[in-house]
Parts: structure tokens; C-alpha cells; sequence
């Protein structure tokens, strides 16, 4: 365990950094904050030091620990709430060849809405997901809380999507654009390799991207135009979820 009192000690200023989005992903890192994403971190061995405030008394089986002051604490929080404890994860990765379902998610911005499709991939049994470079940062404090966990069992990666879609289709995935097109089919019969295009939720997928599309699925529902990027992901990812195919 290690003590530090001065807000000028050069890993207080380390980790100061790590509230911007390329220190993040330089060193691979991102922050976590409270007990339940710290406990959530420490099970699946994403947690590589842990710094939590010296007016609390906590017994944690790890041994990269720093004790601070709260107002250190509070300096490097990302948060209004009051957080004793912060957490230093690493960033999951993936092996696209390894894949059977994927989410590709084009320039995604709402923070809610990335958590709730990391999640819910989680949840349905995804084997990663491929985020754009315009999309909102997965490693930010706001996606994360969004996760609830997730993010620490969900491997995802940056990428050009463009040539993404074409590596895959190289490997055997069939890639299926979500799009309200007139030609996009209500149903398509599973198979085992499928990567789900995400849109923007105001412009959806890019024209570019969308013709790079093995096939086009759209939800079929009533009484209004369209439904929020996350809801869309839930249905797909529960009718499509990775089993065992037959």
C-alpha cells in the first residue's frame, strides 16, 4: 500500500490525464468509479491499481493500492457525486476471427445508449462490439456507469467500419446493415457468423457504409417512425443471439 498526500505528486498528475479521451487510449486504461464497478472491475481481473480515500476503512484483496486524502481524491474524480474510491481498469480486446455475433456501431454519441448496447450485447451472448472513431468515447465515465459491469466482460475495439465490414465478409460473417429502406427485409434467417450495423441516432448509417451491407433488416413495428438505437439493438440481439444453430 502506498500513501500519497501532495496533489503535485507526479501520479496524481498521471492520472489527471486519464480524464482525457487519448491518454486513455494511449495507455489502454480507463477509470472507474465506486464500490460496485470497482468489486465488478476486481472479479473479472480488469483492475490494475486502485486509489481510495483515507477516511474510510476498507480491507480489499489487491495489492496496488494508494491512500489519499479525499481531496485527491475529489481532484480526480470524473463525477458530482462524492466517490471514495477509483479504479484503474484495462481496456478488454478482441479477436475478430474468434466472433460469431458483433455489433458495429456507426458514430453512436449518447453515452446512455452505447452502455445500454454494451450491455445488452453482454446480455445476449455477443462476442464484441466495433465502434467508429466518431463515436462517443467507451472508455468516458458517463458509457461506463451505463454498462453496469458490462464493459468489463464486453470486449470492444475502434475501427474503421468500411473496412471492417470487407474483413469480415473475407472471414465468412454475414453483415446486416438495421435500416428503414424500403428493400430492408422484416426477417432473416440466422446463420453463424452475423455483425449487426448500428446507425447515428438522428442520421442513421452512413450511404457509404450501408451499400457495403450483406442485407438490410428492419423492425417491424406500429404506430410510430422508428424506435431509439439501443431498443433496436435489444430486439436484435435477443432474436439473434448467439446459440448453438440448428
Amino acid at each position: 500500500m502506498k500513501v500519497i498526500t501532495s496533489i503535485n505528486n507526479p501520479k496524481v498528475k498521471q492520472w489527471l490525464l486519464y480524464k482525457q479521451r487519448k491518454h486513455r487510449l494511449e495507455d489502454d486504461v480507463f477509470l472507474v468509479e465506486g464500490e460496485h464497478l470497482i468489486m465488478e472491475a476486481l472479479h473479472h481481473e480488469m483492475l490494475r491499481e486502485l486509489w481510495i480515500s483515507d477516511a474510510i476503512d476498507l480491507n480489499f484483496n489487491f495489492d496496488k493500492i494508494t491512500v489519499s486524502p479525499q481531496y485527491i481524491i475529489d481532484k480526480l474524480s470524473q463525477v458530482q457525486s462524492k466517490n471514495t474510491m477509483i479504479g484503474l481498469c484495462r481496456i478488454p480486446h478482441l479477436e475478430i476471427k474468434q466472433t460469431k455475433r458483433l455489433f458495429l456501431c456507426e458514430n453512436i454519441q449518447d453515452p446512455g445508449n452505447l452502455g445500454t448496447i454494451i450491455r445488452t450485447a453482454l446480455a445476449f451472448n455477443f462476442d464484441g462490439i466495433i465502434c467508429s472513431h466518431d463515436s462517443v468515447d467507451y472508455t468516458s465515465d458517463k458509457v461506463v456507469r451505463a454498462t453496469q459491469g458490462a464493459i468489463f466482460k464486453m470486449p470492444i475495439v475502434l475501427a474503421d467500419l468500411e473496412t471492417t465490414v470487407a474483413d469480415l465478409q473475407v472471414a465468412g460473417t454475414k453483415v446486416v446493415a438495421l435500416a428503414l429502406d424500403a428493400d430492408a427485409k422484416h426477417h432473416l434467417d440466422p446463420v453463424t457468423n452475423m455483425a449487426f450495423i448500428l446507425g447515428n441516432e438522428g442520421q442513421g448509417i452512413t450511404p457509404n457504409l450501408l451499400a457495403k451491407a450483406d442485407a438490410k433488416l428492419m423492425i417491424d413495428i406500429q404506430h410510430i417512425d422508428s424506435l431509439n438505437v439501443a431498443i433496436t439493438a435489444g430486439i436484435v440481439a435477443y432474436t439473434y443471439q448467439n446459440k448453438e444453430l440448428t
